[in-house]
Order: C-alpha cells, then structure tokens, then sequence
C-alpha cells in the first residue's frame, strides 16, 4: 500500500448530533405516548429506527486519501477511486448550505461532505464533476497539485 502524501477524516458537527438526538428524543416521547394507547408495536418500530438512524450517523465518517497515483474518497458504504491521471483540479470551492451532508447531486456535480464549508472541486474521466468536502480544503488542493505535477 502506498503512503499517503495527504489523508482526512471528516465527521458530522455536534450540533447535527445534537439535532438528531433531539429528534430521536422526540420519537421515544412520541412512543412512550402511544405505549398509553396500547400501541405496542408502534413503540417498538420507532425506538429501533430512531437507534438505527443513530448507529448509521455515527458511521458517516467522510475519508479522503491523496496517494502518488490516485484518489480516494468516501463514505464507508460508497468509496470512490480516482486514478490522478484521470482527474483535473479545478478548484477550492464553498459547499452551498442548501447541497446538504452526504453523498448528493447538486448544481451539476456529485458532493461528497460530512460537514459543510469548502471542499476541492475536481473533474474526472468522462467529465464528471466532483466536489469533495475537506475541512482542509487547501492542503487538499496543494496535495492535489503536488501529486498530479510529480505524475
């Protein structure tokens, strides 16, 4: 395996957290009402949503590695590899409040963010538009740079 000549891990703000436990927090309310109701099954199904959505959002952890030869970044359940020769750097660019968190298409390119804030927009084969959330967004383009001039 090669050395990395950058790496990043970028995870959701607390204050999403906070958000999504408050909202979590509401569903088991909302539950322990209905148990009054004798609506057993309803109870459960919201508890064990509300527990799932909480593990999937621990797991939202964003990994972007920058290699000799290649790119990598992603999720843990979608990864993307992008061999340098293939790409070209366009750009450190601000990540639109209304793009989201996550994987998604917005204003004609694929964001990939765990946070909002600048990421590095990149074209690759096939002129397909990427925009990669870096809380680095900088040493993430230099890194680029470096990489692909060395190539």
């Amino acid at each position: 395996m090669e050395t990395p000549i950058h790496q990043e891990r970028q995870t959701l703000s607390r204050v999403f957290f906070l958000f999504v436990i408050f909202i979590i927090a509401g569903c088991v309310l909302l539950s322990v009402m209905m148990v009054k109701g004798e609506r057993i099954f309803d109870t459960i199904f919201l508890v064990i949503m509300g527990i799932a959505i909480l593990i999937l959002l621990l797991s939202m952890v964003m990994r972007v590695v920058v290699t000799s030869t290649e790119l990598r970044f992603g999720f843990p359940f979608w990864r993307v590899r992008l061999p340098l020769e293939e790409i070209e750097i366009i750009g450190v660019e601000p990540i639109p409040l209304m793009a989201g968190i996550g994987i998604h298409f917005s204003r004609g390119r694929w964001v990939y963010n765990a946070r909002l804030g600048e990421g590095v927009h990149i074209v690759s084969a096939g002129k397909k538009h990427h925009l990669i959330g870096s809380d680095n967004p900088q040493a993430l383009f230099n890194a680029l740079k470096t990489a692909t001039i060395s190539h």
